[in-house]
């Protein structure tokens, strides 16, 4: 698994990237209705041409201290299938929607880019703005290794129509299912860096927050999470007793029981049950795939905030619908902002905030996720990341790697995180 990424030869890849680029100041942004201050920054918006009929789209903010010097960084949200703009407008960008329906934007004084040069690219095609042409082949397939070479792509597009940036610091960062994107774009560039088709990439570093590093270390833990934010009792716990399997070499302190054994991983990367023959062996699967996935999902907390007060909605998209309905309260400013970015980018046509952004006409509404992309379309090749992380350990280059987790998220959980790493360490210091 650690070697699909070389099924694309690097030569193709570098050919690709001679498109012909845009004029960067044909996608500055000169004036996006709403805000409610004067951005003292730079800012761009538009399209990075990647395979053929592929346009994905990009939203680039410079830094508000020092852009000349200050570094670049990618970031790139999970899904698979969801939009970075999600990461812009609700977490790290410099602006943030307004409750009344997100018709101003307000100052992010949190922003990223008041130290670092911040791309945000909506990745893989078909999510958000990003869009493939009608007239090109059709192509329902979607998959880690593709969405990686694609942003290579992209990269290259970036650093054609932006040469300024060439040899700067640059890291590549994301979130959630990010911590598959990250590593595969990151290893990619590892490769083409060192065999110089990149020459003009300096590379320093990849940061993963709540990342989907490994899907069996991620049901484990949920059952123990399960259990300690009392969405489980005492009897359903102690019944899984009989299914504990110690690991034969116990190198994550916490992690006293393995319950991998019972359970598969599809290709959507969810947790399915085992057909044993065995009936104890049958309700380990079962319970395991109960506990450690699905009551995560099907909790009435939001699954990716545990400690937010909750709202029942009773129309969600069919994303939002696998956490039961439930949406965060708009009493919380992360909740609340994060509930209002979807009606202030649904609104941009109308508010002229489309033709802002250079969004060409004729596109499908916006949305935050494609649950399409998400549940029927996308292939996801890498439930285990080890070996991706171990090939860029082995590549002997000099790469920095911060991993980094919340306490409040429930799909990509600090503790499954917690002993990806530690077994990472343990087997290579």
């Amino acid at each position: 698994m650690g070697n699909r990424l070389r099924w694309v030869p690097l030569w193709a890849l570098g050919l690709l990237g001679l498109a012909l680029a845009a004029d960067k100041a044909s996608d500055k942004i000169t004036d996006l209705p709403g805000l409610t201050f004067t951005p003292t920054f730079n800012q761009y918006s538009g399209y990075l041409d990647t395979s053929p009929g592929n346009h994905l789209h990009y939203w680039f903010v410079e830094a508000q201290q020092n852009p000349d010097k200050a570094p670049l960084l990618l970031w790139l949200n999970g899904g698979p299938g969801c939009s970075s703009m999600d990461g812009f407008l609700t977490e790290m960008g410099p602006f943030r929607p307004t409750k009344d329906n997100g018709s101003s934007l307000v100052e992010n004084v949190y922003s990223w880019n008041k130290l670092a040069n911040m791309l945000y690219l909506e990745s893989p095609r078909d999510i958000g703005y990003s869009y493939r042409d009608k007239t090109a082949p059709k192509d329902d397939l979607y998959n880690d290794d593709k969405t990686a070479v694609d942003n290579v792509l992209a990269l290259q597009a970036f650093f054609a129509r932006f040469p300024e940036y060439k040899n700067r610091d640059f890291y590549v960062t994301g979130e959630s299912y990010g911590g598959v994107y990250v590593p595969t774009l990151t290893n990619l560039l590892v490769k083409m860096i060192q065999n110089g088709t990149l020459p003009y990439v300096k590379l320093v570093g990849m940061a993963v927050g709540n990342g989907a590093l490994n899907r069996m270390d991620l049901v484990n833990s949920g059952l123990d999470l399960v259990y300690y934010r009392g969405i489980i009792g005492k009897s359903e716990f102690d019944a899984m007793q009989e299914c504990c399997q110690a690991p034969q070499e116990l190198s994550a302190p916490l992690q006293m029981c393995n319950f991998s054994q019972y359970v598969n991983i599809d290709d959507f990367g969810n947790a399915v049950v085992v057909n044993y023959t065995d009936p104890v062996k049958l309700r380990c699967s079962q319970r395991t795939v109960k506990y450690g996935q699905d009551l995560v999902w099907s909790t009435l907390n939001n699954v990716y905030n545990t400690w937010a007060r909750l709202l029942r909605s009773p129309r969600l998209d069919g994303y939002g619908r696998e956490s039961q309905g439930t949406i965060p309260p708009q009493q919380t400013p992360l909740a609340a902002s994060r509930s209002y970015a979807r009606p202030l980018l649904r609104t941009y046509e109308s508010t002229g905030r489309e033709e802002a952004l250079h969004i060409p006409d004729g596109l499908p509404a916006w949305q935050l996720c494609n649950d399409d992309i998400n549940a029927i379309y996308y292939k996801q090749q890498h439930p285990d990341m080890m070996p991706v992380f171990q090939e860029m350990f082995d590549s002997g280059y000099p790469l920095r790697f911060l991993i980094y987790n919340g306490d409040a998220d429930m799909a990509c959980q600090f503790m499954g995180d917690q002993w990806f790493i530690e077994r990472f360490i343990a087997k290579n210091w």
